[in-house]
Order: structure tokens, then sequence, then C-alpha cells
């Protein structure tokens, strides 16, 4: 009865879908329309609220497009530019360095050769005599290019010669005294920059002992203008456009190549100090020069002199390689944009073009009207053109499927009959067999849940092919019991739907019989079902085999009553095929052929269809069959 109910349903669900066709029809075809056409402008839809959304156009599209090839081009040419650029400051940077560098060597050599020239003159035998008349014309010899004057000073500071004063005039004593503590001490000693007793005006000043006996008696002093290591600037070939300077360990100008008359003595900026002080040799910083000039700058500090030489290049030097690349690519980003910006432009005018024609189009599919010649302009829009001939083909087609819902609503009810007509039938046979009230009720209740079992089971499939093993699991599960007596073996067998009511009803009417007279009436008796083809017979039809055994010898019935017609005629009529029975001592035998029409089966050496398997005992169809019942 489940059966017939689905089936009033399943024609309520059609009828109800057949009177809206039309209807959804009309509102995708409004939909359709506003979507191309636009009630609220052209290439605009709507939420699920009904409410518009905006779209962007074609040529925004193809700006996106655009853009999207660009943009990583344009930053892979970044980075490469700005890889270039930092190579170029690198390069900058090193020349800054080596200048630095060839600078205080410069410096040390000229330092070195004033030493070389005080040592030769600390050794004159005038000197150590202490007969200063004497030394003084070998003193002013040695004056010249390098050495403005020349001194000589006793441990006190007072000088006792300088060839910077003249013969006979009285000698001050050396502001600088303290200085020359180290040289009376047997070191050579390099001044930073001072303010000289004689001259007033800063000089430096390098001393040297002079020994008579192994003792110190006197210091010879070089006093050095600081205008002469101005020469050493183009000499270390520092570049003139970069601010270059020494200074001392106290971080006050000795020499510059700008404006030193202007600076010299002075003290640098607090930058440029703190290297002069700090603990490393040479390194790097940045700061502002006293012209205002903001600079990079390489320092280098003398282990001869203690002095700091630093060579400084304008950070607008440093940053002209990054300026020039970000001028290049911003050049070719810019010519890339417009002329991609124009293609884009004329690109999106035919397609919008284009697209407005079939919009057009759509409002004659819609108004069933013929479609206008359209030449698509790209090939997507020919697809869309023979997507609108397989719509226009569709609205042909819907009043015929219109026509087709309504025959298979007439067709679903003419087999609903049909299925009543099966009932009545199963009701008069069962009642001419009958011996009494209750065997017909419950024979008839037997048969029409058999019956429903493979309606069901049918159902469940969808309408298609059904497994012949999960039916016979399916109708046996009830009379199995526990101890899993029955075999199945029907691999990969698959019944048509039209052949699967009839032989639900045959596999119930050999289950019961088996349960009351045949091998499943004592615990002993097992049952197999197997299924092959049967390659000795015409058409290679497929043997379905029931085998008892176990239980008491096979009888042949008295009389022949609804089961046996079941299993005979009806079975055999329903597939077009042959029933054999034999009723044998070692228990009943049952053997039916199925035309190859009415069941499928893999091809030789492939697996079986589904994934059903071979032989497998029924304790799970049992429970599921339970669960039915209960349900």
């Amino acid at each position: 009865m489940r059966s017939i109910s689905v089936s009033l349903i399943v024609i309520r669900a059609l009828r109800a879908g057949a009177s809206r066709t039309g209807s959804d029809a009309s509102l995708r075809a409004e939909d359709e329309e506003e979507s191309i056409f636009g009630v609220n402008g052209p290439g605009r839809g709507r939420h699920a609220d009904g409410s518009a959304i905006g779209r962007r156009t074609i040529r925004w599209r193809l700006f996106e497009l655009i853009f999207s090839v660009l943009t990583p081009f344009l930053i892979v040419a970044g980075f490469l530019a700005w890889r270039y650029a930092d190579a170029e400051r690198r390069v900058i940077e090193a020349e800054r360095f080596d200048q630095v560098t060839n600078l205080s060597f410069s410096l040390d050599g000229e330092v070195n050769a004033v030493v070389a020239v005080l040592k030769v003159l600390a050794a004159a035998p005038a000197l150590k005599s202490g007969d200063f008349a004497a030394y003084r014309a070998q003193a002013e010899a040695a004056t010249g290019s390098r050495i403005a004057a020349l001194a000589v000073l006793d441990e006190s500071g007072q000088q006792m010669l300088s060839t910077a004063v003249t013969a006979g005039e009285p000698l001050p004593v050396s502001a600088n005294s303290a200085a020359f503590a180290d040289v009376f001490k047997g070191k050579t000693v390099v001044s930073g920059i001072v303010m000289g007793t004689v001259a007033r005006r800063p000089i430096v000043f390098i001393a040297v002992p002079v020994f008579r006996d192994d003792r110190v008696v006197f210091a010879l002093s070089a006093v050095i203008q600081p205008e002469k290591f101005a020469d050493l600037f183009p000499l270390a070939g520092v570049n003139p456009a970069w601010p270059a300077a020494v200074v001392d360990r106290q971080g006050r100008f000795i020499a510059r190549n700008l404006l030193l008359e202007k600076y010299v003595g002075q003290t640098a900026r607090p930058e440029l100090g703190v290297a002069a002080r700090g603990k490393d040799d040479i390194g790097s910083f940045d700061n502002t020069t006293l012209e205002g000039i903001v600079t990079g700058n390489s320092f280098r500090r003398s282990p001869v002199t203690g002095w700091t030489s630093v060579v400084s290049v304008p950070q607008d030097v440093l940053l002209a390689p990054f300026r020039r690349t970000l001028a290049w690519v911003a050049t070719i980003a810019l010519a890339l944009s417009l002329s991609g910006l124009a293609f884009a432009t004329v690109l999106a005018t035919r397609l919008a073009k284009n697209i407005r024609q079939f919009g057009k189009a759509a409002g004659a599919l819609i108004e069933g009207r013929p479609l206008p010649e359209i030449a698509p302009y790209v090939a997507e829009l020919a697809d869309v053109r023979l997507a609108y001939e397989h719509a226009q083909e569709i609205n042909r087609a819907r009043s015929k499927g219109e026509a087709n819902n309504r025959f298979l609503v007439q067709e679903l009810a003419h087999r609903s009959k049909n299925l009543l007509t099966v009932i009545q039938g199963i009701a008069t046979q069962t009642g001419r067999t009958a011996r009494s009230v209750n065997e017909y009720v419950s024979g008839f209740n037997e048969r029409l849940r058999a019956l429903a079992a493979s309606h069901d089971f049918l159902f469940n499939e969808e309408g298609q092919a059904a497994s012949l093993e999960q039916l016979v699991k399916e109708h046996i599960a009830p009379f199995a019991g526990e101890n899993n007596r029955v075999d199945v073996a029907c691999p990969g067998i698959f019944l048509k739907p039209d052949v699967v009511q009839a032989m639900g009803m045959a596999l119930h009417e050999l289950a019961t019989n088996a349960a009351k007279y045949g091998a499943l009436s004592n615990p002993r008796g097992r049952v197999q079902v197997t299924a092959q083809i049967a390659a000795d017979e015409p058409g290679h039809p497929l043997r379905l085999s029931w085998i008892e055994s176990g239980g008491p010898p096979a009888q042949v019935p008295q009389r022949k009553g609804f089961g046996s017609v079941v299993i005979d005629r009806m079975i055999a009529q329903a597939v077009n095929g042959r029933a054999e029975m034999s009723y044998d001592p070692d228990g009943f035998k049952w053997r039916l052929l199925i035309a190859a029409d009415h069941f499928e089966a893999p091809p030789e050496g492939q697996r079986p269809l589904r994934g059903v398997s071979g032989p497998a005992p029924v304790a799970g169809a049992i429970k599921g069959f339970t669960a039915k019942t209960r349900r």
C-alpha cells in the first residue's frame, strides 16, 4: 500500500511541475531580459532580496586585466632597477673608501718623510754639543716646502733655537710644552692642531728626541702649516666635488679641501668627532657638513699620526642612480599604461557594441522572434550565439515537453492501475487456494508485502537496473535465521526494472516454501542461490539456480497453489524464459533461464558492476529487513 501512496504523490508532483513550467520560464525570461537590457541600467543584476547591484563595464575589466599584467612586470622592473641603482651606489661608496684610504696613506707618507728629516737633523754633532749658532745654518737649510720652521727645546719647554725668530732675539717658552713630555721619554710625537707660540696661528708640529750619551737632552720640533696638507687631496685622487678633511684626535680640522682658511682649527661636526675619538679605525657615517650638505662619509684613522681622514659624498650623488632608474621605470610604466588604456578603450568599444547586439538578440529570443544575424567579435561570443540558437531550440521543445509531462502523468496513472490489477489478481488467486480465512489473510499479506518490498527496492534504485544479489537477500532475509544458512552468489548481475516485481514475488514464494517444507524448516538445511551465464543455451540467457540441501526430502505437492503458479508460469513469462523444478530426495531444486534483454552482466575479466561481490551471508540483510518492518 505504501507503493500506491508514493505513486499518488509522484502524480501530484508532476502535475504541479507541469503547471509551474510556464510561470518559471516566464520568470527566467524576465530576469534574463532585465540582466541584459537592465531595468535599472545596462549591466546590472539583483541581490537575493531583489535590490539592484552594479557591475563593472567591459572597459573597466579590460583596464583591470592590463594593470594586472603590467603590475608584475613593473614590480620586477622596479626591483631590477633598484638592484642596479643599489649596485651603482655601492660603486660610489667603494670609490669613496678608496679615496679616503689613499688620503690617509698619503698623509702618513708626508709625516714619515718629515720624521726622517728630523732624525737626520737630530744626529748633527753641533746640536748634540749645544752649539746652536753653528747648527742654525743647517736647520735653516732644512726648512722649505714641507717644514715651515724648526725649533730646539729643552725639557722645560724653553726654546733654545727657532728658525722662525731672528738670531739674537729672545726666545719664548713654548705654549705647548706639555706636548713635548713624551719626546723626552724617547718617543716621536705628532701633535694635533695647536696655536703656534711664535706664529700665533694654527699649526701642527712633529718632534723627535735629541740624544747625548743615551740621554735625551733636547727636542727637535718641525712646525708644519696646515695649508701644506691641502696638496695631498688631489694627489690622493679625491673628487674635488666631494668634501674631504683631516681632523686630529680631538676632532679639530687640520686640513680640508673646501674653505680650509675658514675652518682650520675649528671643531668638526659631532659625528666626525665621534669617529675621530672612537675605537674603530675604519668606518662610515652620515651627517651634514658645515656648509649644510647632507653626505655619506667614509673615515680612516692613521696609526702613524692618530689623525682621521674623511671623504664625504653628497646624498644627492648617492641617490642619483635611484632617481635616474625611478625616472626610467616611471616613464616606461606611463607609456605602457597609456598604450594599454588606449588599446583597452578601442577593444572595449567594439566588444560593447557587439554585446549590445547580442542583447537585442536575447530580446528576440525571449519574444520568440528569429535571431538576427550577428558577426561575433570574439570566439566566446560565437559560443553565445550557439547558446542562443540552442535556447531557441529549447523554447520550441518546451511545448513538446509540457505535452510529455502530461503523457507521463497519464502513464503513471496507467501503471498505478496495473499495480492495482496485480494486487487484485493476487487476492483472487490466493482466495482460490486458501482453505480458511486466516490462511487467506496470511497468504495475501505475505504476498502483498513481497510485492511492496520489490516495489520499494526498485524505487530505491531510482528506476534503474537493480542488483539481483541484493534483491535475493532482501526477500530471503526474513527466513534465513541467524546462522547464515543461505549463500547467495550473483556477482555483478542487474535485472531490468520491468522484471524486478515478478522476480521478487517468485523469490518470496521460494523462501516461504523452503521455510515451511524445505531446507529452512530444520536447523541443518541450507539454501544456495547462484546466477551465471548459460553459455550452452541459445542467446546466452542467465541461469538462476535455487538449490536446497540438508532438509527433508522434497515431495511433489498434491495440488498446485498460487505459489506454484508464480515460480513456474508467471516468472517464466515475465523474463521470457523457462522455469524448471525438481523434487529430489536431497532437496528441492529450481532453475530459471532469464532472457538476455532482461538483465545486465559485466564483460568477462572485468570487475562486477557497482561493486557487487560474490557469495555472502545474509545476516546484514536480516537487520535491514527488520528495520524496514518496524518502520
